[in-house]
Formats: C-alpha cells, structure tokens, sequence
C-alpha cells in the first residue's frame, strides 16, 4: 500500500488521498464495507456508516480520522452534484 510521509493541518485530505490511492487493495482484503482510517491505516471495519462513526468516536478525536464507504466501485468514494434548469 501506498504510504504518505510528512502529515500537514489538513490530515483529513491526506486520509482520503490514502485510502484512493490503496482502494483496490482494501476492498480485495475487506469486501464490501466501511472502514475507519487513521495514520493511513484501517482501525476499523463496520456494516454501516453510523456504525462505524458512533464506534470509532468512542475511542478518536473528532476530526482525526475519516469513515469511508469501500464497495469496489468508484461512486462509492466520488460525488455528483445534479442542476436542473429551464
């Protein structure tokens, strides 16, 4: 798996960056879940997404860490914004 040296003040992004750039190999190793990443590694892997946030905030700080969807596909990690207009 990638590994990402030098955390700045937006770990969050790095987190993300993290989990894009080794998604083939989670859902290889985890299947269809969500996970909890920290230090750009997995801490947990629950069933849902309130799962794994009412779990994690249990034993991490708020904004240390970030919960993904891992589905094997890339919706599963990507948004679309939709505008309607005459």
């Amino acid at each position: 798996m990638t590994n990402v040296q030098n955390v700045g003040t937006d770990n969050r992004k790095l987190l993300f960056q993290w989990f894009v750039d080794n998604y083939d190999n989670i859902f290889a190793e985890r299947g269809d879940c969500f996970v909890a990443i920290k230090d750009y590694g997995i801490i947990g892997q629950y069933k849902s997404f309130a799962e794994a946030v009412k779990k994690t905030r249990k034993t991490e700080t708020p904004g240390t860490y970030i919960v993904q969807k891992c589905d094997g596909t890339q919706e599963a990690y990507t948004g679309r914004i939709t505008s309607i207009s005459k």
